[in-house]
């Protein structure tokens, strides 16, 4: 199918993405050294049929070998998210465009160099919401949306 028969809307009201790894087999080390684009590929994809904006952004990352903090910045950034819910932990927000953001998820290891970079970040945006699984990261992945 020719997919230029499509025409795409310049926003899209979301774009979710489910943790693409199933259950984790044993992980050797090749397996850690593995790098997943798969969302930014997508976004790709989409900036390549004209779409601009995305307003909110849900991605279910893998708790091993998550996208890089340039691949999370790149689909934020070029898409003008409003609400950014990328569940990775300790992410980096530096490189992450805090004009159009109005609501951001954070996740943490309980990383206190982490939290003071977060800290200096964080009065940029209009709303943050932080959830901290320090002791086992396995259950910061089974989180309620709705909460």
């Amino acid at each position: 199918m020719n997919a230029k028969f499509f025409q795409y809307e310049k926003l899209l009201k979301y774009a979710t993405f489910p943790d693409l790894s199933g259950q984790a087999p044993f992980m050797g080390n090749e397996d850690l050294k593995q790098v997943h684009r798969e969302v930014k590929d997508v976004f790709d994809w989409l900036k390549e049929r004209g779409v601009e904006e995305v307003m909110t952004l849900t991605v279910e990352d893998r708790l091993h070998c998550p996208h890089s903090d340039e691949d999370v910045a790149a689909c934020v950034n070029n898409f003008r998210v409003r609400v950014l819910k990328w569940r990775k932990l300790d992410i980096y927000l530096k490189n992450i465009d805090k004009d159009s953001i109005e609501e951001l998820h954070l996740y943490s290891s309980g990383n206190q160099s982490v939290h003071d970079q977060w800290l200096v970040q964080i009065p940029q945006f209009k709303r943050v919401r932080c959830r901290t699984c320090p002791y086992q990261c396995d259950h910061a992945w089974s989180y309620s949306s709705t909460s």
